[in-house]
């Protein structure tokens, strides 16, 4: 019993006297974003395949739509403590893609959507990585691979989606 205490202190201790930087390289924190933003890409993608066939009532998409608000003004520092602000991130994509299913039915238009949404997230999230590099520990490149990452991963599970939708259409209707 004590044996297996000491295997749980142990890590918490040498991680709580550890003052020092860990630099990761780029490919590193791209595998990061790849594997933080694969929850959220999995649930775009099943909700695209989905809605080919279901369309959510609009007060869901209006609860969505608040979560949306509040992940945002958690993510900006505007409500709440700073400790878990990355944490909000995750949500954002399939909260935008509920949303978008909600309220725009036209398959087309929400494509364009889409992808013009995807597109000014990168960019405003990498520009405030950029710029609001703070600190000794704080390295640009570190926060453009996870990005990246994240962002290549939503957009190809968004994509089989949306082959997977089209796919059922015309399974279902010849």
């Amino acid at each position: 019993m004590s044996f297996a205490a000491l295997l749980l202190v142990w890590p918490s201790v040498a991680c709580a006297s550890f003052n020092g930087r860990i630099d990761l390289p780029f490919g590193a924190c791209v595998a990061i974003g790849v594997v933080a933003a694969l929850p959220g890409a999995i649930a775009v993608l099943l909700l695209e395949w989905r809605a080919t066939t279901w369309l959510p009532p609009p007060w869901a998409g209006a609860l969505a739509g608040l979560s949306f608000v509040y992940c945002v003004l958690r993510l900006t520092g505007l409500v709440g403590p700073a400790g878990d602000r990355g944490f909000y991130l995750l949500p954002i994509p399939p909260l935008i893609e509920f949303v978008l299913i909600a309220f725009v039915h036209s398959t087309r238009v929400r494509h364009a959507v889409i992808w013009a949404v995807a597109a000014a997230s990168v960019l405003l999230v990498g520009l405030a990585l950029t710029f609001n590099a703070s600190g000794p520990s704080a390295r640009p490149s570190e926060g453009w691979g996870v990005v990246c990452g994240g962002a290549v991963t939503t957009v190809l599970l968004w994509r089989l989606g949306v082959w997977l939708g089209q796919w059922t259409l015309r399974r279902r209707f010849g």
